[in-house]
């Protein structure tokens, strides 16, 4: 198995007494996680030391933080590549616990196939987006340690697009 190369960030969000708020990633490489036998209580441990070693830098408080992981980046798609060809294009897909808590998924750039004809309505019989939801339902945990595994429907949505800055080739 080739390896697998990839990126863990460490996050934490800082709040001031205003406040405002300002996201601080410490960026970690991975040369294969295929491989690493590294368990979660040692980058729990990481995390926490790095959250420690901050805060005792700043003024504000930490409120949040945490750790992503990112592996197998691939190239930039070329050309439109379906119908919604945006990522402010979103289907959402909304499921429940049973009790009181309640999450989003959502699918940038969604499959016509994913839609109802009504092209608003999630499609849940539609082969991809059945796979997802009964991923979600049988592996998605809420905080109180339930199952996600009530889908609760699906609805497609179109946001602003992004507004990009290009200071290459600015005209001054």
């Amino acid at each position: 198995m080739p390896a697998v190369p990839g990126e863990i960030h460490y996050i934490a969000t800082v709040q001031d007494a205003h406040g405002d708020t300002a996201v601080v990633k410490l960026l970690a490489g991975e040369n294969d996680f295929s491989t690493d036998a590294t368990t979660l209580a040692a980058l729990y441990a990481i995390a926490e030391g790095f959250i420690s070693a901050l805060a005792a830098c700043m003024n504000g408080k930490v409120v949040k933080h945490g750790m992503a992981m990112q592996w197998s980046r691939a190239q930039k798609p070329t050309g439109p590549l379906s119908t919604y060809a945006h990522v402010y294009q979103n289907a959402f897909l909304h499921f429940g616990d049973g009790a009181t808590e309640r999450t989003t998924i959502q699918i940038p750039t969604p499959k016509t196939t994913d839609l109802l004809t009504d092209g608003i309505t999630v499609n849940p019989a539609d082969a991809n987006v059945a796979a997802l939801i009964s991923f979600v339902e049988a592996n998605g945990v809420s905080s109180g340690g339930r199952l996600f595994n009530e889908y609760l429907g699906g609805r497609f949505r179109e946001g602003k697009p992004r507004r990009r800055t290009n200071l290459y080739n600015a005209v001054a």
